[in-house]
C-alpha cells in the first residue's frame, strides 16, 4: 500500500503574508495501482502546516502554514510527507462550464432554458503546478444576472442555469467573474467562456379572443 501526493511542496499563493497556500491531492494506492483512496481515512500530524479535505469525490491536502507535516492514512499503514513553504508562486486561473461529459470529453451546450452547466476552476502557475482550488477559496460574481444564475450545491458543486426569458449570448460577453479570494482580492479575475444559443423571438402574432372563449355560456 502506497500513499502519495500530486506535489509534495506546497507554495503560498500570490502574495507574501496572503495566508493562502496550494493544496493538491491525496491517493492511496493498493497492489501496484488499485485507487483505494475512498476506502481510508486520514491524518495530519501537524494541522498548523497541512489539513485534509474530503469534498466527496477526492481527498485533498490543504497547507495552512510554512513547514512539514507527515499525512496517514488509518492505522498508519502508509504515509507521505509534504512541506508548505513561503516562496510566493502567482496563479492562472483556468475557468471552464461544462454540460455534459462522455469518452470524447467535455462539452458545453446551452440551447435552451432547462440546460444546467457546472463551473470547473483550477489554479495555473509559473512553476507548472496545477492544482484544483477549494471552494473557500473561489469568489463567482454573476454579472448578468437577467441572463445567468449560480449556486453553489450541497455537494460542493457551482451550478450556473439559465434564467428565464434570458436572451442568447456569445462567448465574447462576459456573464460570470471567477476569483481567488486570497490577497484581499487583488489577483485578476476571469471570466469562463459562455455561450447561450438560445432561441430568439422572430416576430409577434396577435392572439384574438372572444366573449365565449373567455366567459363561456
Amino acid at each position: 500500500v502506497t500513499l502519495t501526493v500530486a506535489d509534495a511542496t506546497l507554495s503560498a499563493i500570490g502574495c507574501a503574508g496572503g495566508g493562502s497556500y496550494q493544496s493538491t491531492t491525496l491517493r492511496l494506492a493498493a497492489d501496484g495501482d488499485l485507487d483505494v483512496t475512498r476506502l481510508s481515512s486520514y491524518t495530519s500530524n501537524d494541522t498548523s502546516v497541512a489539513v485534509l479535505r474530503d469534498d466527496g469525490y477526492t481527498v485533498r491536502v490543504l497547507g495552512v502554514g510554512p513547514g512539514s507535516a507527515t499525512i496517514s492514512a488509518y492505522g498508519n499503514v502508509a504515509s507521505v510527507a509534504v512541506t508548505v513553504e513561503d516562496a510566493v508562486v502567482t496563479p492562472e486561473l483556468v475557468a471552464r462550464v461544462v454540460t455534459s461529459l462522455d469518452a470524447a470529453g467535455a462539452a458545453q451546450s446551452f440551447t435552451s432554458e432547462a440546460d444546467v452547466g457546472y463551473l470547473y476552476v483550477y489554479a495555473r502557475y509559473a512553476n507548472g503546478d496545477a492544482h484544483m482550488l477549494d471552494d473557500a477559496e473561489l469568489s463567482v460574481e454573476v454579472l448578468a444576472p437577467d441572463t445567468l444564475a449560480y449556486s453553489l450545491t450541497s455537494d460542493g458543486r457551482h451550478r450556473l442555469s439559465i434564467v428565464p426569458d434570458a436572451l442568447a449570448a456569445s462567448c465574447y460577453d462576459d456573464l460570470l467573474s471567477v476569483q481567488l479570494v486570497a490577497c484581499n482580492g487583488s489577483l485578476p479575475a476571469v471570466a469562463p467562456p459562455l455561450e447561450l444559443d438560445l432561441p430568439s423571438p422572430v416576430a409577434l402574432r396577435a392572439l384574438g379572443l372572444s366573449v365565449e372563449v373567455l366567459a363561456p355560456s
